[in-house]
């Protein structure tokens, strides 16, 4: 098993328990991508299907770091796959079990060293960054400027299906940027509009990339942690901002992860500017994470307060390093399934979620102080009758 983030205060762990005992068991999947360079552990990519919720440190908030912690000697970009906060792991133990199985899954997969140029696919509000890494297609989802927040996992899994079906790719890694927040979240409800577009939009791209030459690639790498200040002013968590740059065909693609949720609207753009000119393509991503929320919602977007230049400059600053830090890569990508990990399930985040934001917004200063026995009260209350 992984290892588990140390020092968890006693009223987190018995929130957690109390989670556990109302949680619903499930075999989570995951996929990750180790790239290897001489020299160096590398770079790992990890994408399960779980979300990062609830809160605080509870469950699988600050689930980047959790992973990062389990998976000493890589640089670890956690991404936000298809998933909503039924996918909330119940505890720090059930992420372990996840993280656990990804070294010995990747110690049995077979390197590649091949990619693509990257595309970007526009249809309806939907737009897609995706580009053929080693074995599998790598789709990357937004609808900015359209409000998106997270894609139900039953409409990911089909997106992924149906691609594999058609023979797209051996692989399909559908990666939520969640990168732009207004008053509709905009989330991707199976069966839905959006869902739809994001199923014809991902069919386009799977033809687009498949008629891309491939050819040798080279990877760079760059994290910026930011200062305890400046990480609060702009709501990003402990991973701060990772930066990872793919150059195939003669094309650099990056990939930007911001530990945070989601992004204030326009920050993407203008992000996506400030980094022209040193790529050609790329997408700016959050990892979803919601320590760093003020409720069980999504407020507190990463760069919702002030001024948000600095931080604009903090991710062209990561592209440039990541790019300076280019080398001939392969990609080993592995997946498998976990079974037995307890997650929220439906029904009890909304329950949890409303009576806790009831109790955040009056408590005030005094939460802070009390937040653990006062969020188990709250989910007592939440929970009566089921």
């Amino acid at each position: 098993m992984g290892r588990l983030v140390e020092g968890p205060a006693r009223g987190t762990l018995a929130m957690e328990a109390f989670f556990a005992r109302h949680g619903q068991p499930r075999e989570v999947a995951f996929r990750a991508a180790a790239f290897r360079r001489p020299g160096d552990e590398g770079l790992l990519w990890f994408l399960p299907d779980l979300h990062p919720g609830p809160y605080a440190d509870l469950g699988g908030s600050d689930l980047p770091a959790k992973a990062a912690a389990a998976l000493p000697g890589h640089a670890v970009s956690a991404f936000h796959g298809a998933s909503t906060h039924d996918e909330n792991p119940c505890g720090r133990e059930e992420v372990a079990k996840v993280t656990g199985a990804v070294l010995p899954a990747l110690g049995r997969a077979e390197e590649d060293g091949s990619a693509s140029r990257s595309r970007r696919i526009t249809h309806g509000a939907v737009n897609l960054l995706a580009q053929g890494i080693g074995t599998h297609l790598v789709l990357v989802h937004s609808r900015s400027p359209a409000s998106s927040d997270d894609i139900d996992a039953t409409a990911g899994r089909d997106v992924e299906r149906l691609l594999l079906a058609e023979g797209g790719a051996p692989g399909v890694a559908l990666i939520d940027a969640h990168n732009c927040v207004a008053g509709d979240l905009g989330r991707t409800a199976e069966g839905s509009r959006e869902h739809a577009e994001l199923a014809a939009a991902a069919r386009i791209a799977a033809r687009g990339v498949s008629s891309e030459a491939r050819g040798a690639f080279k990877v760079g790498f760059a994290r910026r942690v930011l200062p305890p200040g400046a990480a609060r002013e702009f709501a990003v968590g402990r991973q701060g901002i990772a930066a990872t740059v793919v150059e195939a065909g003669g094309q650099k693609t990056a990939y930007v992860l911001i530990d945070g949720n989601n992004l204030k609207a326009g920050l993407r753009e203008a992000m996506l500017d400030a980094i022209q000119g040193t790529v050609e393509m790329g997408e700016v991503l959050t990892t979803d994470n919601h320590a760093v929320n003020t409720t069980m919602g999504a407020d507190n977007e990463v760069g919702s307060r002030r001024d948000n230049q600095p931080l604009v400059e903090e991710v062209a600053a990561a592209v440039r390093q990541a790019t300076d830090d280019l080398r001939l890569a392969t990609v080993a990508w592995a997946s498998d399934r976990v079974a037995g990990v307890r997650v929220f399930g439906p029904g009890l985040t909304v329950k949890m979620s409303a009576t806790i934001n009831a109790a955040v917004s009056v408590m005030g200063a005094a939460y802070i102080a009390c937040m653990s026995a006062a969020l188990l009260g709250c989910a007592v209350l939440a929970l009566t009758g089921l």
